[in-house]
């Protein structure tokens, strides 16, 4: 079996930080969290996890295991993305765990109107 050189590689590190950063923001906000208050549960500052969560900013080893600990997942959480799946992909994701979070509260009726109509806007 031929070893592909890191550098004919598809995805580069910078992807593989920025889809971390990705899913460490949706992990967040699916435990309802804002960036400041999961940066009191791990004492750092909140512009710090801004900067994790936009690739600006790289986790340490130590980071990572107190993170998966405030949020109550296991480390490799963490790290469980889909590496094939493009940027695009990521951020639609992100959208559409964001807009299901708003419609939380919502007559059942009324949110199969409204993912129906934000399929139709999405996929064009």
């Amino acid at each position: 079996m031929e070893r592909r050189s890191p550098r004919t590689r598809k995805d580069t590190f910078g992807d593989f930080v920025g889809r971390f950063g990705l899913r460490m923001a949706a992990l967040r906000k699916r435990r309802g969290l804002t960036q400041e208050q999961l940066a009191e549960r791990l004492d750092v500052v909140p512009s710090y996890l801004a900067k994790l969560e936009t690739a600006a900013r790289r986790p340490s080893f130590e980071l990572l295991w107190q993170l998966a600990h405030a949020l109550n997942v296991h480390p490799k959480e963490l790290l469980d993305f889909d590496e094939s799946a493009d940027w695009e992909g990521s951020e639609r994701e992100q959208g559409w765990e964001e807009f299901r979070g708003l419609l939380s509260g919502t007559k059942a009726e009324d949110v199969q109107l409204l993912l129906g109509l934000a399929k139709k806007v999405w996929h064009r």
